[in-house]
């Protein structure tokens, strides 16, 4: 089988979002998608078998908790490999070059992952889990009456 490119367009608002929230970030449409595609498939260095687009509105966007355009990189064994969005060639090609060890791909630039990290709800779920298990030990202890 080998593996698979699924290019989803993604709906018009999230897209908006997405465009104005993302710096450098183009939309483009299905036809473009499947261009970039197959773009993509051709620096591989024959890794990439397939590829897949999925337009706007297709019941699939849904099912795989699709708003915005991205793309999923499918292992052989259909587990997602990786997830880009926004779209970035650089990642799905450097993800191949270094996390599968893919010789003939050569490094393209991408931006680099998020820097930060959101204590908030670490914090929150953190707390409530606690409170939580808490809860259910001390009850485990009373006496039954």
């Amino acid at each position: 089988q080998g593996w698979m490119l699924l290019l989803c367009e993604g709906y018009d608002h999230e897209n908006s979002d997405l465009k104005r929230n993302v710096p450098g970030v183009t939309i483009l449409t299905a036809d473009d998608l499947n261009a970039l595609g197959k773009e993509i498939q051709a620096s591989s260095a024959g890794i990439i078998q397939t590829v897949v687009t999925l337009p706007m509105g297709h019941p699939a966007l849904e099912v795989l908790g699709v708003h915005a355009q991205c793309l999923f990189l499918v292992r052989p064994d259909s587990h997602v490999g990786l997830r880009s969005e926004p779209i970035r060639v650089g990642v799905v090609l450097n993800y191949l070059r270094t996390t599968i060890g893919a010789c003939g791909i050569s490094q393209r630039a991408c931006p680099p992952a998020s820097p930060s990290f959101d204590y908030l709800p670490a914090v929150l779920w953190t707390s409530l889990f606690s409170v939580l298990a808490f809860a259910a030990c001390r009850a485990a202890m009373l006496p039954l009456t």
